[in-house]
C-alpha cells in the first residue's frame, strides 16, 4: 500500500469519502511528503501525534471532514508549512504570534468555518509571505490588528475574510499599505468608528464588503470612485447617509454586485449606473431612495436580481420594462396586505405587477418563498480570480491555481514512485 512508498512526495485522496480516522503510520511518511490533500471525505478523530513528524509538508488539505478534538496547535511543529486549508473541520483553539512564527513559509491559511476563539495575533499582518487569509464564521474576538506593512518588508497580503466574528474597535487605517489586495470582507462583525475612507488607494480592489457592522454614519466616500476594478461593493446597514452623487460611481463600470441595503441614503439613484452593464444584483431596500430607476435597471441585460422596497420611489413607475429575460428575483414592496386597506393593497398590487417579480414576505407560500432575510442571507460572496468559491467554500482546483500563480511548492515532480493521486478508494478506511 502507500506505507510501502518511501519516497512519496504527493499523495491527493480528497474527495474520496474516505472514514474513519488517521492512522498514526501517517506521520511516518514526514520525510519525503510534501503535499498531503485529504479535504471532503469522512474522517473523524483527532490528528496523530506522528503528524509532528511531517517536517516535509508544504501544503496540506484537510477541508471538510468530521475531525473531534483537534486544535491549531496540533500543527504547530510543521515549519515546512506554505499552504494550510482546515476550513470546516471542527478546529478548536487560538492563533497565538507563536503559532504564526512555526510557520515562516506560510502564504495561504484558510481556518474558517470552525471555533477559533481569542484574539488575532497582534503581528499576523507582518507575516512575512502571507497572501491570503481566511478566518471567517469563527469566534474570534477583539480588534483587527494594525500592523499592515509595518517594517521594511512590502505586505504581500492579497486576500482577507475576517466575516463573521466578534471583532470590535475600528477598521485598520494601515490596510492600505497592502497595495496588493484585491479582496476585504469584515461584513457581520461589530467593528465602529470611522468608515474606511481611504481605500481608494488600493487600485487592485475587486472585492469589498463591509456589510452589518456599526460605523459611524456618514457618506459613501467619494474617493471610492477610483476603484475602477471594482466587482462587488457591500455595505449594507453600515449607517450610510445622504446622496451618492454619478462620480462616485462613474468609475463602476465592471461592478456585478451593489449592496447599499438598510442604510439611510435618499435622493435619486445616479444616472451612471446604468454603464455598470455586469451587474447581476442590486440591493436597495430599507433607503429612502426617490425618483425612478426603471430607466437605469432596463439597460442592464446581465441583472438577476433586484431589491427595492422600503423607498420612496416615484408612483406610476413602469416596472413592466424591468422584466428582463435574466430578472429572477424583482422585489419592490412588501406586499403584505394583511393589515393594509383596500387602497395600500391595490396600490402594492399595482406596484408589484409584472410577470417577472416575487412578492416576498414572512408568509409566502411555498412557491414563492422569498423573504428579506433568506434573500439577503443567500447572497453570498464569491472568491474571484485565483478563488471562485460557492458559499464561501474552496474547491481544490482554486487553490490548486493559485499555488502555481504564486510559485508555492506542492513537492517535486519526480518519477512514478514519487507522486500518486488516488481517486478510487472510495468509502474506505485509511486504515486499510
Amino acid at each position: 500500500g502507500v506505507r510501502q512508498l518511501p519516497n512519496l512526495k504527493i499523495l491527493a485522496l480528497h474527495a474520496n469519502q474516505l472514514q474513519g480516522p488517521l492512522p498514526e503510520w501517517i506521520g511516518e511518511m514526514g520525510k519525503t511528503l510534501a503535499t498531503l490533500k485529504l479535504s471532503d471525505n469522512e474522517i473523524v478523530g483527532p490528528i496523530p501525534s506522528s503528524f509532528q513528524n511531517m517536517t516535509e509538508l508544504k501544503v496540506l488539505h484537510l477541508n471538510n471532514n468530521n475531525f473531534t478534538g483537534i486544535e491549531v496547535e496540533d500543527f504547530s511543529n510543521l515549519p515546512g508549512l506554505e499552504l494550510l486549508l482546515a476550513a470546516d473541520t471542527g478546529l478548536a483553539g487560538q492563533l497565538t504570534s507563536d503559532l504564526m512564527a512555526s510557520w515562516p513559509n506560510l502564504m495561504v491559511l484558510d481556518l474558517s468555518s470552525n471555533e477559533l476563539n481569542g484574539n488575532l495575533p497582534p503581528d499576523i499582518f507582518g507575516h512575512k509571505w502571507l497572501s491570503v487569509l481566511d478566518l471567517h464564521n469563527n469566534i474570534l474576538s477583539g480588534t483587527i490588528p494594525n500592523n499592515v506593512g509595518t517594517g521594511q518588508r512590502i505586505s504581500q497580503l492579497r486576500y482577507l475574510s475576517l466575516f463573521g466574528n466578534n471583532l470590535t474597535g475600528s477598521f485598520p487605517t494601515n490596510m492600505t499599505k497592502a497595495q496588493h489586495l484585491y479582496h476585504i470582507d469584515v461584513a457581520h462583525n461589530s467593528l465602529e468608528g470611522s468608515f474606511p475612507v481611504n481605500l481608494e488607494s488600493l487600485r487592485e480592489l475587486r472585492y469589498i464588503d463591509l456589510s452589518f457592522n456599526e460605523f459611524d454614519a456618514g457618506i459613501v466616500p467619494a474617493g471610492y470612485a477610483s476603484l475602477s476594478s471594482l466587482e462587488h461593493f457591500a455595505v449594507q446597514k453600515t449607517n450610510r447617509v445622504g446622496q451618492m452623487q454619478n462620480d462616485s460611481v462613474a468609475n463602476w463600470t465592471k461592478l456585478e454586485h451593489l449592496d447599499l441595503g438598510d442604510n439611510n441614503l435618499n435622493g435619486m439613484l445616479p444616472t451612471v449606473l446604468s454603464s455598470a452593464t455586469k451587474l447581476k444584483t442590486v440591493i436597495l431596500y430599507r433607503n429612502n431612495f426617490t425618483g425612478e430607476f426603471s430607466d437605469i435597471m432596463k439597460g442592464l441585460h446581465q441583472l438577476e436580481t433586484l431589491v427595492a422596497q422600503n423607498n420612496s420611489w416615484i408612483e406610476g413607475m413602469n416596472v413592466e420594462s424591468l422584466c428582463l429575460p435574466t430578472l429572477h428575483v424583482f422585489i419592490l414592496d412588501n406586499c403584505n396586505s394583511e393589515n393594509s386597506s383596500s387602497e395600500q393593497q391595490e396600490q402594492q398590487q399595482l406596484q408589484t405587477y409584472c410577470p417577472c417579480c416575487y412578492c416576498c414576505t414572512p408568509s409566502a407560500t411555498s412557491e414563492g418563498t422569498c423573504t428579506e432575510t433568506q434573500y439577503v442571507g443567500n447572497v453570498d460572496p464569491v472568491w474571484e480570480t485565483q478563488f471562485v468559491r460557492e458559499r464561501y467554500r474552496s474547491s481544490e482546483n482554486d487553490l490548486t491555481s493559485f499555488a502555481a500563480m504564486n510559485s508555492i511548492s506542492v513537492g517535486g515532480e519526480g518519477n512514478g514512485r514519487e507522486r500518486i493521486r488516488i481517486r478510487t478508494i472510495r468509502g474506505r478506511s485509511l486504515l486499510e
